[in-house]
């Protein structure tokens, strides 16, 4: 498996570019491959980053129209942390809400009930909450990602 650095915007990509350009013509003639790989690898990165952005917006939409929790309220509230943390417990909740346990736990229940929490398992002391579409765009771009390596010639 292929690993590609690009570079950042700055001046090692300047001095790179530049350095290029001053060999032959002749001599550019065996890198227009990886050039070529590169440059179809990036646009294929950008595609498959605009769709997960996509995705995730679109999961947000159908959290915001499933649940009737009013707006800062501990479960609305809670639809921010799930984007960036699908897995939570009321621990964490309370935590990453400024909220008490108990205030978590019933936003968690909140949207438990509404189907955009899926509690893991069945015990009923230290339980867990996922946000399954979350992980769900993630492992579909990073699906993409990895059939997005076919493109590299070496």
């Amino acid at each position: 498996m292929a690993t590609v650095a690009l570079f950042r915007f700055d001046s090692s990509l300047t001095h790179a570019c530049t350095s290029l350009c001053r060999i032959s013509p002749s001599a550019r003639r065996p890198l227009q491959p990886i050039v070529r790989a590169l440059a179809e690898a990036s646009a294929h990165a950008i595609v498959n980053g605009r769709q997960l952005v996509t995705d995730l917006t679109r999961v947000r939409s159908e959290w915001e129209q499933a649940t009737s929790a009013r707006a800062g309220s501990a479960g609305r509230r809670l639809l921010d942390v799930l984007q960036h943390q699908p897995v939570v417990d009321a621990s964490l909740a309370a935590d990453e809400l400024g909220v008490n346990a108990r205030n978590a736990q019933n936003g968690i229940d909140r949207l438990v009930a509404v189907g955009i929490l899926h509690q893991n398992g069945a015990r009923l002391r230290n339980r867990t909450y996922e946000a399954r579409e979350v992980p769900a765009a993630l492992d579909a771009f990073a699906g993409r990602a990895k059939r997005g390596r076919e493109v590299f010639v070496g």
